[in-house]
C-alpha cells in the first residue's frame, strides 16, 4: 500500500513551496519478516531540479494488522496538519 498526501492548496502555488508526504506499508523481504510503515516528506529542490525526500521515518511490525493500525495513526496525524488530500482519492 502506498499513498501520497497533500494539502488543498491553490493550483497556482509555486513549485518551490509545494510539500507532500508519502505513506506506505512495505511487505517483508528476504532480510526481515517485519512489515514496515514508512513516512517521508517531499519538497522541491531548486539545486537538483526535482522533489527530494527527507524526514524518513520507519516503524517495524511483526503483523500486517499492527502495521495497518500504525498506518492509520500516521495518516490521521498528517490530516490534523492539513494533509487531507490523497492520490488514492482520484
Amino acid at each position: 500500500m502506498q499513498e501520497v498526501l497533500f494539502k488543498p492548496d491553490k493550483p497556482t502555488v509555486p513549485l518551490k513551496e509545494l510539500e507532500f508526504y508519502e505513506l506506505q506499508i512495505c511487505d517483508p523481504n528476504s532480510y526481515t519478516s517485519d512489515f514496515v510503515v514508512m513516512q517521508s516528506r517531499a519538497t522541491w529542490s531548486e539545486v537538483v531540479g526535482q522533489f527530494m525526500f527527507d524526514e524518513i521515518e520507519n516503524d517495524r511490525f511483526p503483523t500486517l494488522e499492527a502495521a495497518e493500525v500504525r498506518y492509520a495513526e500516521r495518516r490521521c496525524e498528517l490530516a490534523k496538519r492539513g494533509f487531507v488530500h490523497s492520490d488514492m482519492d482520484f
